[in-house]
């Protein structure tokens, strides 16, 4: 099944100026949301909170057990599978006032009410402070930053600096626009979305490689003729 012909002629350069209009009216809108909101939503990772390991040998879903959490006041709760099972989950607990035992506690009490009797086992509880909340987000932001460097200093070193610049500014372009759709629509900023920004720098990177060498193959090489 082929979705686009190989044949097919679309004209880019020639609806540069609707696509500038529309990354600039994207970005003006997520800078203001960013704005409004105080900067990004981080998740536990970066804020701090609690972390839960739970096995639960029924059949549940993350659904279920954000249910059976709600009425406990525990603020942001993320709950997704871990490991190859099933049926254990990572419960993340963010705004948490509790000391982590009266915490644990509270969720292993809900949870039982929502499930049949030694159903539920928790197997591990731990806490992330505001402080190495804060480290990672500085290591986060750092290993982006780095990222654009390297990709700064490559292409200056194979090209030149001016598609160095270049190539930066639509990376910074890219990263900017996904994280202001992050803050319009409240998503959370945590370690798997971090990698999720890297891996929009190295395929953005990839196209721009790619157009630059293109045009590089097609300079006329220099000559009398």
């Amino acid at each position: 099944m082929q979705l686009i012909k190989s044949d097919i002629n679309l004209d880019f350069v020639g609806k540069r100026k609707i696509a500038v209009v529309l990354s600039l009216v994207l970005l003006v809108i997520g800078g203001v949301s960013l704005i409004m909101n105080g900067g990004p939503a981080y998740g536990i990772d970066f804020a701090g909170g609690t972390l839960i390991q739970a096995r639960i040998t029924v059949d549940t879903d993350a659904t279920a057990i954000k249910e059976a959490l709600s009425g406990l006041d525990l603020g942001s709760v993320v709950v997704q599978t871990f490991g190859d099972e099933d049926n254990e989950f990572l419960i993340r607990v963010q705004n948490s006032s509790e000391e982590l035992k009266g915490l644990t506690e509270g969720i292993t009490t809900a949870l039982n009410a929502a499930y049949p009797e030694g159903a539920v086992e928790i197997r591990r509880a731990e806490m992330v402070g505001p402080q190495v909340g804060k480290d990672l987000r500085e290591k986060g932001l750092m290993a982006i930053l780095y990222a654009m460097i390297g990709i700064l200093v490559y292409i200056t070193w194979r090209f030149e600096f001016r598609f160095a610049v270049g190539a930066v500014i639509a990376l910074i372009h890219d990263v900017g626009i996904t994280l202001g759709a992050f803050s319009l629509f409240g998503k959370e900023i945590d370690l798997p979305i971090i990698a999720a920004f890297l891996a929009i720098i190295g395929y953005s990177a990839r196209l721009v490689f790619r157009q630059l060498s293109t045009r590089a193959s097609m300079k006329p090489c220099p000559g009398p003729f």
